[in-house]
């Protein structure tokens, strides 16, 4: 029987408690923001596509730059490549919560933001989880690993829930102050952080040339070509049901009450 001991032992690493405090927080609000922009869309515009347009573009980024968002996390301070994604992520959600609560937001306004947001979070998700190696060692990065999965998870069950209380009583610009403040809390973590390793990439090396060689390489692995095919393939036809809760919620449901 595995003892709390093993099962929690990457939070024996100061640094690494700091940064799943912040990260906790953070991910909590993002969830919040998911939810609370999908309804934001639906009471705008009342359409499918404009969700479906909408939930996209906050994704597409990940997908066409999110090697090159890995190949600039090798060659910079990874630390430095956070405060900055971070801060335009809370820049992002506090500027759309102004929106909201001054009551000039539009779907346009909607959809600009949530592409700023993919692309910072193209540069972000390659950080944090590469910088998760950098706080814990090769010796736990199993164990560090497995427990940001489950606080990933687990948030997708937290910030929902909390989105779906705020929302109806104090609107969708709560959200995204939540949000936004959450970000905060992963900069501040950040700062408390000491002793923290160099830069692992060639500095030398063109960018070009590590992408080629990245590619290279996948195609070249069979596990590691299978694991993100299906990941690709799971995060287009697997949890895109999720963008269209909004509209389930408020037409489907809403008839089956009736009937």
């Amino acid at each position: 029987m595995t003892s709390p001991r093993q099962t929690f032992r990457a939070f024996r690493h100061r640094n690494y408690r700091l940064f799943w405090i912040g990260f906790a927080l953070s991910i909590v609000g993002t969830w919040m923001q998911t939810l609370a922009q999908g309804w934001l869309v639906w009471r705008l515009t009342e359409s499918a596509l404009w969700l479906g347009v909408v939930g996209a573009m906050s994704q597409l980024p990940s997908l066409l730059l999110g090697s090159i968002g890995g190949v600039l996390v090798d060659r910079t301070p990874k630390k430095f490549v956070l405060y900055i994604t971070q801060t335009g992520l809370a820049i992002s959600a506090l500027t759309l919560a102004v929106l909201v609560y001054t009551g000039t937001v539009t779907e346009w306004h909607v959809l600009i933001i949530a592409t700023i947001s993919g692309i910072f979070m193209a540069i972000d998700a390659p950080a944090r989880l590469a910088f998760v190696g950098d706080l814990v060692g090769k010796e736990d990065i199993g164990n560090a690993v497995a427990l940001n999965s489950s606080t990933f998870n687990g948030a997708r069950l937290v910030g929902p829930s909390i989105a779906g209380i705020l929302v109806p009583l104090f609107g969708e610009s709560v959200c995204f102050v939540v949000n936004g403040l959450s970000y905060l809390a992963l900069i501040v973590t950040l700062s408390l952080m000491r002793n923290l390793p160099p830069p692992s990439g060639n500095l030398s090396e063109p960018v070009l040339k590590q992408l080629r060689d990245a590619y290279i390489f996948i195609m070249r692995a069979p596990v590691q070509r299978v694991l993100i095919r299906n990941v690709i393939f799971f995060t287009i036809f697997g949890f895109s049901y999720t963008t269209l809760l909004p509209m389930v919620a408020d037409v489907i449901l809403k008839k089956m009450r009736a009937v």
